[in-house]
């Protein structure tokens, strides 16, 4: 089951990630505490890449619809599941953080 995510949630970047800009894609890189952690390298694309520069812990989701809404030109019901798509992914991962 997919974890409910809330309009008014905040969220924020992981501060032990290290990332990498390498043409349309952007590296995040989990810093590892113990050697025998699992690395592992996430791949963001464009979209995926510009809502991560907007992770900050300051926006609530419907703020984050709504830039991407303007960004994308895409309709408020479409970036609402994406960018929920996202950021469970980026939260099951391990490098985004609940703000609130």
């Amino acid at each position: 089951m997919q974890e409910r995510l809330e309009p008014g949630s905040r969220f924020r970047r992981s501060g032990s990630v290290a990332q990498r800009e390498i043409h349309d894609e952007l590296l995040i890189i989990p810093i590892r505490s113990d050697p025998s952690d699992k690395l592992g390298v996430y791949t963001l694309n464009r979209t995926a890449a510009f809502v991560w520069g907007l992770l900050d812990g300051e926006r609530t989701l419907d703020e984050l619809v709504e830039v991407l809404c303007e960004r994308f030109e895409v309709e408020p019901e479409r970036a609402r599941i994406d960018i929920g798509a996202c950021c469970r992914e980026l939260l099951e991962c391990g490098v985004l953080e609940r703000a609130n």
